[in-house]
C-alpha cells in the first residue's frame, strides 16, 4: 500500500518511438509556464546529459495555496524535451502533470512518465499518462505505477537509498534523438514568472 506521503522524483517525456511529439523548446516552455502562473521563477542554464551540453529550464511554481512544484526541462535536441520534478508527492506531481497535458504538450495523448522510486527496483519501464480525465485520475494513475511492484520493494535490504536519481531517470527512460545540441552565448540567466493551480480549468479538452 502506497502513502500518500511517498515522495519521489517524476520525469514525464514524450514517446521514445515519437520524440518530437510535443514540439517542445525552451522557448515556448517558458511562455507557457509564465502564462499560466504569472509568478512563477525560471531559470535557464548549461547542463549535461549523456556528456552533452545541454539547454535546461529550472523552474518553481505554485499548484496550489503553498505547494511548490521545482522542476527541469530539458532540452537535448529540436523539438525534443524532458521534465523532471524532484521529491515529489504523486498528489503534487499530478497537478504538474495536468498542466503539462492539457496547457503544454501537441497532444494529450503523448506524455509517458517514471519515477526513481520504481527504478530504485530496477524497473525501467514508462507508462503512459491518462490522456483524459482530472488531477484525480492522474493521481490514481501515478500512485498505481509507485505501488507496481512494492512487494519486492520491501523485502530490498536497499529500499528508500537513491531518491534523487535524476539523472539516471534521464538516461534510463528519456532516450530522445542523441543530437549534439551547441549552447549559444547568453543561455543563462534567470527571470521571474508561476503561481496559480493548474488544477483549473484546462485551456483544452481532455
Amino acid at each position: 500500500m502506497i502513502e500518500h506521503t511517498l515522495r519521489s522524483n517524476f520525469v514525464f517525456a514524450p514517446p521514445q518511438d515519437d520524440p518530437t511529439a510535443w514540439q517542445a523548446s525552451t522557448e515556448s516552455f517558458g511562455h507557457a509556464l509564465t502564462r499560466d502562473f504569472p509568478e512563477a521563477f525560471l531559470e535557464i542554464n548549461a547542463s549535461a546529459l549523456r556528456d552533452v551540453p545541454v539547454v535546461v529550464l529550472d523552474f518553481e511554481i505554485q499548484v496550489e495555496p503553498d505547494v511548490f512544484v521545482a522542476g527541469t526541462a530539458a532540452m537535448p535536441a529540436p523539438d525534443y524535451a524532458h521534465v523532471s520534478l524532484v521529491d515529489m508527492t504523486a498528489h503534487t506531481a499530478a497537478l504538474f502533470a495536468r498542466w503539462l497535458r492539457d496547457s503544454y504538450v501537441a497532444s494529450p495523448d503523448s506524455v509517458r512518465f517514471l519515477s526513481s522510486f520504481v527504478m530504485e527496483n530496477g524497473d525501467e519501464t514508462s507508462w503512459s499518462l491518462p490522456a483524459t480525465g482530472d488531477c484525480t485520475e492522474i493521481e490514481a494513475a501515478l500512485r498505481s505505477h509507485l505501488a507496481a511492484n512494492e512487494p519486492e520493494r520491501q523485502a530490498d535490504p536497499e529500499h528508500g537509498k537513491g531518491q534523487q536519481q535524476t539523472s539516471r531517470l534521464y538516461a534510463g527512460f528519456t532516450a530522445g534523438p542523441n543530437v549534439e545540441t551547441p549552447l549559444t552565448d547568453g543561455e543563462s540567466g534567470a527571470y521571474r514568472s508561476a503561481r496559480t493551480p493548474p488544477c483549473r480549468a484546462p485551456r483544452h479538452s481532455a
